[in-house]
């Protein structure tokens, strides 16, 4: 049965995301064409994204520059590419689930129901990938759920001189914990973010949504994703 508008059915009236009148709600349109995860992005279809700029260290007055976001989805997934200005890509690891921020990071946030429970996808240079699902924010986070469930997310990623960039594609089945893919018009919490890092100085975060505080996991002053209808 094919659904539109980025909708599915949902089941016991599961919330997938309230809907909020919010005029500076990023968006998230809807892909107009197949898009292979390559890294590249060079499908048609990524021409009609909106760009997500605004990468900072807010907390500290930072100013904006060197990443460039984007995200479409379609009736079975959630898209993303960014690409990232960098002098000196550091890959901490290439073991999935390990502690991928210690290097050079993109890093995506999700929190669809506004209950608290929210999703955190993270993905190196090396393309190596941290995916988890927390239903609450404990100290033990990482430990607790890095291995508690099973996701179906794909990413690539491609080196330049100027840095590099990653693609993805996060199936709605990665969220089926807050009912999966949000009804026409539904509006996520999000936060796109960035750890870089060059020699031994400590790593510069940015992130778009305009935080107080070095903590991407704020949720509360994240930015609002409205899918489109």
């Amino acid at each position: 049965m094919s659904v539109g508008a980025c909708a599915v059915l949902l089941l016991a009236g599961a919330l997938t995301g309230p809907v909020w009148a919010d005029a500076d709600a990023a968006r998230c349109r809807r892909a107009r064409g197949d898009i292979v995860v390559d890294g590249a992005a060079a499908e048609a279809a990524w021409s009609a994204a909106d760009p997500i700029d605004g990468f900072a260290a807010w907390w500290i007055g930072g100013e904006p520059g060197g990443t460039s976001a984007r995200l479409l989805c379609d009736d079975e997934a959630l898209y993303f590419h960014a690409t990232m200005v960098d002098v000196d890509v550091v890959s901490s690891s290439t073991i999935d689930d390990d502690r991928l921020w210690l290097g050079d990071v993109f890093e995506l946030f999700f929190e669809p129901a506004g209950d608290g429970g929210y999703y955190e996808f993270q993905v190196n240079p090396a393309n190596a990938r941290l995916d988890l699902y927390l239903p609450r924010r404990t100290a033990d986070a990482y430990d607790r759920w890095k291995s508690a469930r099973d996701f179906g997310w794909r990413t690539a990623t491609r080196r330049s001189e100027a840095g590099w960039e990653v693609e993805g594609r996060i199936p709605w089945s990665d969220f089926t914990p807050t009912g999966g893919a949000p009804v026409a018009g539904a509006t996520w919490r999000f936060a796109l973010c960035r750890y870089d890092y060059a020699g031994e100085a400590a790593p510069l975060l940015s992130c778009q949504a305009r935080l107080t505080r070095p903590d991407f996991h704020r949720r509360s002053e994240w930015g609002r994703l409205r899918f489109a209808e």
